[in-house]
């Protein structure tokens, strides 16, 4: 990421936001097949906390940066946490739109907020061609 990327709005590019709150700024454009919605990553995340390590007086004694140090390891265990809260997130964004859907469930619940009930599949009628047994139509010859 670099600075003026939409993901780092901060003039920096070290924070990943604002420069203020932390928030990161998505920009999706319209006709998307899915959303960008993720705030961050493992890696992001895990970076953003070692780095705020070092600017807690009371964090300032602890020096290693060693990923079988109990406290890198929970530091590193709170990154996959919030990797997986990012993840469903974006999956949840994505589901309250039509285009981007990819749950029945959703497109139901989508259409139920406009007033549109789906009816329920019909019998074939006796006699009608099953879909694996019906033939496309000839062309003329």
């Amino acid at each position: 990421m670099s600075p003026g990327d939409p993901q780092t709005p901060c003039p920096c590019g070290c924070c990943g936001g604002d420069g203020r709150s932390g928030t990161v700024h998505l920009a999706n454009r319209p006709g998307l097949s899915a959303l960008a919605y993720r705030l961050a990553t493992h890696s992001r995340f895990k970076g953003a906390m070692l780095r705020g390590i070092s600017t807690r007086p009371a964090l300032q004694a602890l020096t290693t940066r060693d990923d079988d140090d109990p406290a890198i390891a929970l530091v590193d265990a709170w990154a996959v946490t919030l990797d997986v809260l990012a993840f469903y997130q974006e999956r949840i964004a994505n589901e309250g739109y039509l285009r981007t859907a990819t749950e029945r469930r959703s497109l139901l619940e989508l259409a139920r907020t406009i007033g549109y009930e789906l009816r329920p599949a019909s019998r074939p009628r006796p006699g009608s061609p099953s879909p694996s047994t019906a033939r496309p139509a000839r062309r003329g010859r």
